[in-house]
């Protein structure tokens, strides 16, 4: 059963629906959108991740880490984290250690932080505020730091978020103080360790997705640079063998390749050598360089 602040997302979100749904200009404007979304590579991906979730919850199920009072916050965590992670598939393609990243940023103790402040809702009507409010904030957060000129209002902004989270905090653990009983509880270990043990399974499904996709991008442009298709057949195999799950090294061989031109395997052969020795001795250099800092400071 949602809490009252899911449920006052869910009212929200069903109030911002139907207002979507009346306004023509935005009507069409949605519908255009589920229309561009309903291409087969998304469509795909999506029926993947959710065959994939529902491997993990009976995983989960089977080792007694997940029952069905979870499913609330299963459902939550699918749409948000699951579903953002998906469609932002594209940016992680591009980022340097995304994955090392999210592993720990899931151990931070600001996930401890947050799992107080999300574990006691207020009632329905205090959170039907606190939701839009919070919404509101965070809003005003992303555009002024879209700019320099909005650093004062950043900062002011920040202040008030700040405040706001303060006294959500000290409402939970005024709470978990008066209930410790109930706090102290399996359930309450299994809710807080749920979300981010998801996310952490997770991970491989969206590291594999954007290896794929980092492949994909890279064989679509392939013919531009190699000559005729048996040699581009060639490429696709040499660099399948040479680059296979080192996506940082691949994506900077998508880099690499936008000023090269093949006519032979040689040629292939030749580049893809010179690259991998380069990027070699720069990584041994970059050690070596580190390793003579640290004794200096020694």
């Amino acid at each position: 059963m949602p809490n009252s602040r899911e449920q006052a997302l869910l009212i929200w979100l069903a109030i911002g629906l139907l207002w979507c749904v009346a306004i023509p200009s935005i009507r069409n404007g949605l519908i255009g959108v589920i229309r561009a979304a309903m291409v087969r590579p998304i469509v795909l991906s999506v029926v993947l991740m959710l065959a994939y979730i529902g491997s993990m919850i009976v995983v989960l199920d089977f080792v007694g880490l997940w029952t069905f009072s979870n499913a609330t916050t299963t459902c939550f965590w699918t749409a948000s984290v699951a579903f953002v992670a998906l469609f932002r598939i594209n940016s992680m393609v591009g980022t340097a250690h995304y994955f090392r990243n999210a592993v720990i940023n899931q151990l931070k103790l600001l996930a401890i932080f947050e799992f107080i402040i999300n574990l006691y809702a207020f009632s329905i009507w205090a959170e039907l505020v606190i939701v839009p409010v919070t919404a509101f904030l965070a809003a005003l957060l992303a555009v002024s730091e879209s700019k320099p000129e909005f650093k004062p209002a950043k900062t002011l902004i920040e202040w008030v978020l700040a405040l706001f989270v303060f006294v959500l905090a000290i409402s939970a653990v005024l709470q978990i103080t008066n209930q410790f009983q109930t706090f102290a509880s399996v359930g309450t270990l299994r809710d807080f360790a749920l979300p981010p043990l998801m996310t952490l399974v997770l991970l491989p499904f969206l590291f594999a997705l954007g290896l794929f996709v980092s492949y994909e991008n890279l064989f679509m442009r392939l013919h531009f640079f190699v000559e005729g298709a048996e040699l581009v057949r060639f490429a696709k195999i040499r660099i399948l063998l040479t680059f296979h799950v080192r996506r940082t090294l691949l994506n900077e061989w998508s880099k690499h390749i936008n000023r090269l031109h093949f006519r032979s395997r040689e040629d292939v052969e030749s580049a893809i050598s010179s690259f991998v020795a380069t990027h070699r001795a720069e990584k041994n250099a970059l050690h070596v360089a580190t390793t003579d800092t640290a004794t200096r400071r020694d």
